[in-house]
């Protein structure tokens, strides 16, 4: 995203990474593969801003980045128009039968839990769907 000549997603990584004295690895989701292993992936409200087959690709792909019985974390908001926003943002809306779909494709996960909540900002034109997956070792 662009802000005043600023590009903001870079700008929130180095953020991010001094605030978390981490390493600053800032690249778009779609180009996003690690050579180490994870115990864990957390994607709160990242994936909502690709399409559904870039979702299902994330999704996938996402336990070759695990360990063995590695989690991944990810929330989408439900009951919003896919699209642009006037910022120029996508947004994917995500049903829970849909989202279900998605992981049934990928053999790797196993559903640990899978839940509907609130905007925590009082936002209430959608809400949030919550999924934790565990790498199974199949």
């Amino acid at each position: 995203y662009r802000v005043e000549g600023i590009d903001a997603s870079k700008e929130m990584c180095k953020l991010a990474a001094e605030y978390a004295g981490t390493v600053d690895v800032c690249e778009k989701i779609q180009n996003w593969h690690p050579r180490k292993k994870y115990d864990g992936i957390w994607a709160n409200a990242s994936l909502l801003h690709l399409s559904i087959p870039e979702i299902e690709d994330f999704i996938i792909r996402s336990s070759n980045y695990l360990n063995p019985d590695g989690v991944l974390y990810f929330s989408m908001k439900k009951g919003i128009e896919t699209g642009q926003d006037s910022s120029g943002r996508h947004f994917t809306n995500i049903s829970e039968r849909l989202l279900q779909q998605i992981i049934d494709k990928s053999i790797a996960f196993d559903v640990v839990d899978f839940w509907e909540t609130s905007d925590a900002l009082c936002r209430e034109s959608f809400s949030w769907i919550n999924v934790i997956l565990r790498k199974n070792n199949k």
